[in-house]
Order: C-alpha cells, then structure tokens, then sequence
C-alpha cells in the first residue's frame, strides 16, 4: 500500500553550479550543480558557476575582427552592392566596406569620413543608391549582434593564413610580435613568419661560415670581414670553444650574403684574426618538424630558444635565426629549457646542456653535461625546489625526474613517484602554481612534499577518465591562461580539455569542441593576456576572443546532474526553474530537463527557448519615461516547468555565433512534494 505524505506548498531549492564534468560519481553521491552527460564548450568559472566559452579568430597582425563596428542607415536603392565592395558618398567622399543589405538597410563597417543625407552611395563612380537619412533604424539585440558578426566579417576576409603548405609547425610571441612556422609551398623547407600590418612577413634567413684560430678582438656584430676579393657583414660572432685570448677560438660567423663570390679554406685578410673553414652555408630547416619554444636570457640578452626534432637546435632575437650546434652525431633537439643559465636540449633518452651563461658552446671543460633519463625524454618544466633552490623536471612519458643543483658540478636528479605514473605526453607540461602535466592518468598535478624526490603527483581528472581514455591518443599540446587560472590540453580531432585551478585547489575540468584542431599554442602573459594557437589548416588564431570560431556559431551544452532536492524517492511537481546568469550581453539557448532519471514512466518535457539578455545596466544612458532596460549584471532568467517526477536534470544547449560569453551560477528550483515513489 502507499504510503500517502503530507503535501506541502511551493517549496525552493538552490544549487550553485560547481565540480565541473564528473561521468564516475554514483548518481547517488553526485552533488546537483556538477556537470554530467554531453556537455562541452563550457568552462569552469573561478567566481562560480560554469561559462560559456569565448571565440577565437584567425590572425596574422592586422586589426583583428573582434575590434570591428559598423554603421548603419537606410537606403534607396537602385542596385545593390555585392557583401565587401569599397563604397563612397559622392558629395562627401567617405569610404565605406559593404558588411550587409538587410532590405532597405546598408550595414557598412571601415568606415572613413563622414557621409551625409541625400548624396549618392557609389561603388567607384557607378551609383546604387540614396542614402535616405543618418538616422540608424531601429533594431532588436538579434539584428544587432548580426550586423557586428557581418562587420567582422568583412575584417575576417583581410587576414591570410601563414604563407606554405601543410598545418602549422609553431607559434610564439617575443617583443611583442607574433612569430609562425610553417613549411614551404613544395614542403622542403620550414620557413619562419612574422605577424605585421600587413599580414604576415618572412624571416630571412643568413648565412653561416665556420672559423678556428681565432684570436685577438672578435669583429662586432655590423662589422665586415674580408677574405680576398670576399667580404660580408657580420650578424652573430658564434664560440663553440676556445678562447679568444689564446688564439684558439673556433665557432661560426653568422652572416649577410657574401659579395665577391664565396669564401674559401684560408686566412680571412681583414676584420677577424681567425682561419676560413670553407664556404658559407645559407641556413636553411628541413619540414615537418614539431616546434618548442623558450624566452630566457641565457648570458646573451632575452632570446627566444627553439628546437622542433628534424633540425638543429637555434637561438632568435627577433631579427636574426642562429642555429645550435652541439656536436651530436645526429643534432636534431626535442625538448629544450633555459635552466639556472643552461641551455638543456633532449635528444631521445639523454639531457644535455651547454656551458653556464654560454649557449653556444658545449663543451664539457666549458660546463656542459650530459644525463641520461632512461627512457625517450618528453619536456622539461622549472619548479620551485626544496633542495637548494628550484629544480628541473624532466619528464618521459611514464616518469619523471626533478634535477637539483646548479650546474654540473652538483647537479642531482631524483625520481618523482617510484610508480612509474608521473610522466607527460610531449609538449604538456606547465606550471601555474603548481607543476601540471597530462598523461595516461589525464592532468596530473605536482606539489611539494617530504617525500624522496620532494614532490608527488596525484590525476586531477579522474571523474572523467572516460573522456581522457577516449582522447589522450591524440594529444597535441597543452597551453595555460592564467587570467582564467587554467591548464589546457588539446587533442588533434579538435577537441580540448579546460582544467580550473584556483589558489591550489582544482576546481573541476569541462571538455570543449573547436572547428580548428589545436596543434600547437603560446600564451603571451602580460596587461592583457594573448594566446594563440596554429591549426592544420595554415591559420594561426587568437583565443579567448569574439562570438564565433573564427566566423562560425560556437555550439554548447551544458547538462547537470539529477537533483532530488533531497528526497531521492519523493515524487515532486516542478512548477520553475530560475537561472542565475552574468554575461556582457543579450544570450539565446535552448532550455531543456529530464525527470526520474530519464524513466519512460514519467512524462518527459520538451526544449524550450530561452532568451535573456545579461547586459550590465548603465544608469546614465536613459532618459525618464523613455527608457530601455538593457539587462542586469546578475539575471535571475525565469522558466516555467511542467512534470512530476522524484528528479529533475536541468540541460541549456545551444548554437550561435553572436553571442558572448555567459556565465550560469546557479539554479533555482521551484516545486511542490507529492507523494512516496511506488515501492517505497
């Protein structure tokens, strides 16, 4: 018999939405506000809740999208204009680009000058038009974020990808441009980029000619060295041993095109007090390598070092590439870290590194070294140390090592965690407050501890091991945004993983889906905070920025646990749902909810489309009895529900390109209690 139970008014119930994505947890043991089910494209927000994530688009040093506007006004037409014709007012010559005609209505966006009323809009001398009035029409927050995405559209069209063939190989930021590589048209050659005003520009790349013997005062860097009837410009003085003072310096010149033909074996005759080793060689890098980057001073001024495992190792300081050499048979670095003023490169299973404030010369009597890990080397990553001051990770993909000391003469390695389940795929391991890697594990953190080898490693994600079984295969890189307090792993499907930390404590972790897989990133620190990543299709972009990717509608869903409001076999009547939510601005998506766990004994909802606006308020822009509420900060978004069931799941989904980010706090659940499930 059932047992009947009081019923009660409409009671409340509030979750806060934390956790993240959990597919482990007993349904049971679950707390409401964790993500459950097909979610992705949400993060985990530091000030509570879960965002929407923000757009990337593509790149290359011209204005970005994300900073387009546009104007708007209405128009008589007698033709139209095709969706990116320059225009002009033929009295009062102002240029516009063509982003939209909606109807009646011209959207342009570039626009320089001033138009006015009643001229003719041309397109060179060719007329399509009157523009009828400088009053903008009136339009809703839909029409609105259409007419930017056209404008930025219209900026999207100007930026190229890199110039080449193929995915991109990297991408690193130092001096506050943005550098690509990626190989040639014919794929024989890598080649390095530079972003600029007007899109991308290649490095050239010089020449290099071997020297011994040398002596005396080196040649400055701008100074001109002379063999015979031979002679070029020096760039970088390059000594790889010996000591000038003794005559026996021997290295390499890195140098502009020679003129007078090219040098031969013999004693240069002016500029160098050294011996000509032979010819000069262009610097050229073979294709298809995979690129990792560091800026450090390591004893020559603030550099960019890189390796990428098909060439040798190089060192840039914006203008000028010099490749590494560090005597290995097959000398082709990859993993690299600019340590204690030692430049460290892999190769394989042995660490090596140069002398100390010296990152061309590796020479052991110069204080280089080599280490042998035992197993193929995956990364390097600085931590804070217990042990005479920081240490070196260094990492295989099943272990890991911290390296203590300060140079070769007390350099001592310890292993982290004798289980053999502390390593890194390649090019994943970061540090935000703590070290962070992804393995077979997932993300794996790593703190200090008292333990042999001072740190410990314990997986993250282990709620969602699922996910990473599924993808860790096809990992790529891992890159942080430290304004957001995240680690982030990519896969080459396109898909991600965004990790939230905050003050040592792990927040939880959500998955995302890109249109562009992440093949390689960097992220820039700084006032304002860049990343940006290179994908397969010779695009770099930036993350983190606009409505869309790159153009296209970013599609979302979040799907949450069942709540039983604490009665796991009491059936309730869900009468509203309130959405707590924060954004920049007007948000659509699709609502949803499942009752009794999706049981087909109960009478299961249908979507319903939801549309808030969660623009802050600006008091000061309204006038009295005419104004507009443009939205609040914080938005209380309310939803009628209908159903009965002992639980609900609340789900948001959606699919667009205009709008920004949002953030949902929490849920408000407004219910009545009806009676004890049967068998109860």
């Amino acid at each position: 018999m059932l047992r009947d139970i009081p019923r009660t008014p409409v009671q409340v119930a509030v979750f806060a939405l934390t956790g993240g994505l959990d597919l482990h947890t007993p349904m049971s043991a679950v707390q409401p506000g964790v993500a459950r089910g097909t979610t992705y494209n949400f993060e985990v927000a530091t000030t509570g809740g879960y965002t929407r994530i923000a757009g990337y688009e593509r790149f290359d040093g011209r204005v970005s999208p994300s900073l387009a506007s546009y104007q708007a006004y209405p128009v008589a037409f007698t033709s139209t204009p095709a969706v990116g014709a320059s225009i002009n007012g033929q009295t009062s010559g102002a240029t516009a680009v063509v982003a939209k005609i909606d109807g009646g209505t011209l959207v342009m966006t570039k626009v320089a000058g001033t138009f006015v009323a009643g001229e003719n809009l041309r397109v060179g001398t060719t007329a399509f038009g009157v523009l009828s009035s400088l009053t903008p029409p009136s339009i809703n927050d839909t029409k609105a974020a259409e007419y930017l995405l056209a404008a930025m559209n219209r900026y999207r069209a100007d930026i190229a990808a890199v110039p080449g063939s193929g995915p991109i190989l990297g991408v690193f930021a130092f001096g506050g441009d943005v550098y690509a590589w990626r190989n040639n048209a014919g794929a024989t050659q890598a080649l390095l980029y530079k972003s600029s005003v007007a899109g991308w520009v290649a490095i050239p790349f010089k020449y290099e000619v071997a020297f011994t013997a040398g002596g005396g005062t080196p040649p400055a860097e701008g100074a001109t060295v002379t063999k015979g009837t031979v002679s070029a410009v020096v760039r970088r003085v390059v000594l790889q041993s010996g000591a000038w003072s003794s005559n026996t310096a021997a290295g390499r010149l890195i140098i502009e095109a020679p003129t007078g033909g090219s040098f031969s074996a013999g004693a240069f005759t002016a500029g160098i007090t050294a011996t000509c080793s032979g010819p000069q060689t262009a610097i050229s890098f073979l294709p298809g390598g995979q690129f990792e980057f560091h800026v450090s001073d390591c004893g020559n001024g603030r550099r960019v070092y890189g390796c990428d495992g098909a060439n040798r190792g190089w060192e840039f300081d914006g203008t000028y590439v010099v490749p590494i050499v560090t005597g290995m048979g097959e000398d082709k670095p990859e993993h690299l870290i600019v340590h204690k003023k030692h430049l460290f490169f892999s190769f394989k299973h042995s660490v090596q590194h140069s002398g100390l404030g010296t990152p061309y010369s590796w020479q052991p009597l110069l204080g280089a070294a080599e280490m042998s890990m035992g197993d193929q080397v995956t990364g390097f990553l600085p931590m804070p140390g217990s042990q005479s001051g920081g240490a070196l990770a260094i990492t295989t993909v099943r272990s890991m090592s911290m390296l203590y000391g300060n140079s070769s003469a007390d350099w001592q390695a310890l292993p982290v965690d004798q289980d053999d389940g502390s390593g890194a795929y390649s090019r994943t391991a970061r540090y935000i407050g703590q070290g962070l890697v992804f393995n077979d594990r997932g993300v794996v953190s790593l703190t200090a501890s008292q333990n042999y080898g001072n740190f410990d490693s314990a997986a993250l994600t282990s709620r969602i091991r699922q996910y990473v079984q599924a993808h860790r295969a096809n990992t790529t890189c891992a890159v942080l945004n430290r304004e957001r307090s995240q680690y982030r792993v990519f896969f080459s499907d396109g898909a991600g993983l965004y990790a939230t930390l905050l003050n040592g404590e792990f927040l939880g972790a959500m998955p995302v889906q890109f249109d562009h897989p992440v093949m390689c990133a960097w992220n820039e620190p700084g006032s304002t905070e860049e990343t940006y990543f290179g994908s397969t299709d010779g695009f770099v972009y930036r993350m983190d920025v606009g409505s869309s990717f790159d153009g296209n509608a970013i599609p979302f869903t979040l799907e949450l646990a069942y709540a039983d409001q604490g009665g796991s076999r009491v059936r309730k009547r869900y009468r509203r749902c309130s959405l707590e939510m924060q954004g920049s601005g007007y948000a659509e998506f699709d609502f949803g909810y499942t009752l009794s766990y999706g049981s087909e004994d109960a009478d299961q909802p249908v979507l319903h489309t939801v549309a808030s606006s969660t623009k802050p308020a600006y008091w000061d822009a309204f006038t009295w009895d005419a104004f507009t509420w443009d939205g609040r900060q914080v938005a209380p978004t309310e939803i009628e529900m209908e159903g009965t069931g002992e639980s609900v799941s609340i789900a948001l989904s959606g699919q667009s390109a205009l709008w920004p980010s949002f953030t949902v706090n929490s849920v408000t659940l407004h219910y009545s209690t009806r009676r004890l499930t049967r068998g109860s």
